[in-house]
């Protein structure tokens, strides 16, 4: 499984990390050592996307944070129910990507912010019961 966190702290440009998500979403190369876990991740452009544009961990953006919130949530809800359980590292991951990007946004009051920042409060809050 693809971690965000993991991938955020070896790519430091959005160049290297879109092969690196191109990788995982394949499933990785077949090999003999290829984890028995590892599996196609088949993400939409739109996810693609999301986590190719937050790769620095400084980003001064914000929108890049939520969009990797979402992202990491939902990976977080498939994990879950593939599981069984819940997929606590994902869940954290977003929780982190949603504290980002509310701190980045926390002096910002046009409406389309206010509306962004009650849907990262809301994925937050159901990630952190989870």
């Amino acid at each position: 499984m693809l971690s965000v966190q993991a991938a955020r702290e070896f790519v430091h440009d959005a160049l290297r990390l879109t092969g690196l998500t191109v990788f995982y979403d394949r499933g990785g190369r077949a090999n003999p050592h290829l984890d028995a876990d590892m599996e196609r991740l088949d993400l939409t452009p739109d996810a693609k996307a999301a986590l190719t544009r937050a790769t620095a961990e400084n980003s001064k953006e914000a929108k890049p944070w939520l969009d990797r919130g979402q992202v990491a949530f939902g990976m977080a809800v498939a994990s879950s129910q593939k599981q069984g359980k819940p997929d606590t590292e994902l869940y954290k991951e977003a929780i982190d990507c949603f504290d980002a990007y509310l701190i980045r946004t926390s002096s910002v009051s046009t409406k389309e912010v206010k509306a962004f920042r009650g849907l990262a409060l809301e994925r937050k809050a159901t990630a952190l019961m989870i």
